[in-house]
């Protein structure tokens, strides 16, 4: 088949997990550090140096008390290089599927998925997706796994049906 659609489904999380931010340079020794250069995707292994300094940070008791974390840079260079992994994506897709469509969903969680300003950095041809939370999401426990701020059945279900109801528009 030549057409079909992508659904990239965003949450703010993936920015800290392209840049390696502390969290995950101390849990995953293999977060990658990837770009696109010349249309090529680069990753780079991040040196066994820096994640070692990192897990030695992220678990100090300084680091612990005051809940600091090295996040993902909030500046042009690094929404650019996001983007451009998203471009990248929807590019090979397209390749694959010439007459498929390539969406970015921005995943429905109330307090998540503020910080979107690499999407102006995207092709202007994907189109961006904009679920907002269930009305009740405030006041209601079972939209959330317990512990661990994963969505549940009943959130990713109420996902779908919005996603749905957006790409049936069209």
């Amino acid at each position: 088949e030549d057409s079909g659609f992508c659904m990239y489904t965003y949450i703010d999380d993936h920015l800290d997990r392209v840049f390696g931010s502390s969290g995950y340079l101390s849990y995953y020794k293999n977060t990658p550090y990837v770009s696109i250069e010349n249309d090529n995707l680069k990753r780079k292994k991040i040196p066994f140096l820096q994640t070692c300094l990192a897990w030695i940070l992220n678990n100090s008791s300084t680091m612990n008390h005051f809940k600091i974390e090295f996040k993902h840079p909030k500046n042009e260079e690094f929404y650019k290089r996001f983007a451009g992994l998203v471009n990248y994506m929807a590019n090979k897709y397209n390749k694959l599927k010439p007459y498929g469509r390539f969406y970015v969903s921005i995943y429905p969680y109330n307090d998540q998925n503020k910080d979107t300003a690499w999407i102006k950095f995207i092709n202007k041809e994907i189109k961006v997706l904009r679920i907002p939370p269930p009305e009740d999401f405030d006041r209601n426990p079972s939209y959330i796994i317990k512990h661990d701020w994963h969505p549940t059945k009943e959130l990713n279900q109420y996902y779908v049906n919005e996603i749905s109801k957006l790409i049936d528009k069209e």
